[in-house]
């Protein structure tokens, strides 16, 4: 009989379910449509919008510049739209039901050694597509949902600054370990989070070439 890919250690405490490796396709459907019911894992939805850190938090913040213009702009939002800040070789997202709108959900999967690690649920807290004091942005953020092996909010959107011409890529995470497996390899979940964030960038900029 084939093994299913799937693994995990809940947490007596919070009743976390921490996917260690990937779902088998067959489970897929089956947590989608749990995970689109599970709760947010933290009280603080929209954090990121102020950038305020609440206690215990970690905040990480990049920018790059992607280019100058409307056409640099326009490729900026349609990369968004199509989640390209995710093409990254060691990660991946599925999100059948996910476009960007508030309460759509997805999962991300991570490689590592060969093998696809994790079911990192999360769902859209709230977007982004305004206009003020010369700055159109747009984006959006999603927080963790139960089974997340952190707890908190990313922020994702891309800044036309009108004086200058110019626009930006920016992400901004606020979070904490959210399972007693994450605690003990905090270390390693920073560094694949700074991985993350250098890689990100280098996806956005491809996308607007």
């Amino acid at each position: 009989m084939k093994k299913e890919l799937l693994c995990g250690y809940k947490s007596r405490k919070q009743n976390n379910m921490l996917y260690i490796l990937r779902p088998s396709p067959n489970k897929m459907p089956k947590l989608l449509k749990k995970w689109q019911k599970n709760p947010l894992t933290y009280s603080q939805v929209g954090c990121t919008k102020n950038e305020e850190v609440p206690k215990g938090f970690n905040k990480d913040k990049r920018r790059v510049l992607l280019g100058n213009g409307e056409d640099i702009f326009t490729k900026a939002k349609e990369a968004l739209k199509n989640w390209k800040m995710y093409d990254v070789s060691w990660m991946d997202v599925h999100r059948p039901f996910a476009p960007l709108e508030k309460d759509e959900t997805s999962v991300t999967f991570i490689k590592l050694f060969g093998i696809w690690f994790g079911a990192i649920p999360c769902r859209i807290v709230y977007t982004i597509n305004e206009c003020h004091n010369g700055v159109t942005y747009f984006g959006f953020a999603f927080g963790t949902v139960k089974d997340h092996p952190e707890v908190g909010e990313e922020k994702f959107v891309v800044e036309w600054h009108h004086q200058d011409d110019s626009v930006w890529y920016e992400v901004c995470a606020i979070s904490k370990p959210g399972h007693f497996l994450t605690k003990c390899g905090y270390p390693v979940m920073r560094y694949l989070q700074g991985c993350f964030f250098r890689d990100t960038q280098k996806a956005m900029q491809r996308s607007v070439k």
